[in-house]
C-alpha cells in the first residue's frame, strides 16, 4: 500500500474540503504535474474535476490544463525511467533517439511524420521511438 494511502486506514480519514485561489499560470503549473499518470489517484481524480469546471467556464484555458508531459513532449518525471507512462515516452528515451538522428545514424522514412507521438499505440502501430525513422545499415 502507498505510504500516501495509509491515511486511510485511520479513524480521521474523513472527506476533506479545499478552498484554493490560484492564477492560470500556476493553475497550468500544478495540472501539470497533477494530471500526470504517476500522481497519486485522488488528487489527480480533484484535478480532472478542476479542469472539467474550466472547459465548463473556458474551454480555450480548459485545454491549457494537461499533464506537463504533454507540452513538453516527453516525460520528464524520474519514476518513469522504464516508460510505463502512456502518454509521452522519457527524456532519455528521446534524447538517445535525438542523437542518433544528429550523428546521422537515423534517417528519416520516406512520408513519416516524425512529430506525432501518439498517447497510446493502437495494434500495428510502432513506437514513437521507431516512427519515422529507420537505421542506416
Amino acid at each position: 500500500m502507498p505510504a500516501e494511502d495509509a491515511r486511510f486506514l485511520f479513524p480521521n480519514a474523513v472527506n476533506t474540503n479545499l478552498i484554493m485561489t490560484t492564477n492560470l499560470r500556476e493553475l497550468i503549473h500544478m495540472s501539470g504535474l497533477r494530471l500526470c499518470t504517476l500522481a497519486q489517484w485522488e488528487i489527480r481524480a480533484l484535478f480532472k474535476g478542476i479542469r472539467r469546471e474550466m472547459m465548463n467556464v473556458s474551454p480555450f484555458f480548459g485545454k491549457m490544463l494537461t499533464p506537463h508531459c504533454v507540452h513538453e513532449g516527453y516525460c520528464n518525471e524520474y519514476n518513469n525511467r522504464d516508460g510505463h507512462c502512456r502518454i509521452r515516452p522519457p527524456k532519455e528515451q528521446v534524447l538517445r533517439i535525438w542523437e542518433k538522428y544528429r550523428r546521422g545514424e537515423l534517417i528519416e522514412a520516406a512520408g513519416a511524420s516524425i512529430q506525432r507521438f501518439p498517447g497510446r499505440l493502437q495494434e500495428g502501430e510502432s513506437s514513437p521511438d521507431q516512427e519515422g525513422m529507420l537505421e542506416k545499415k
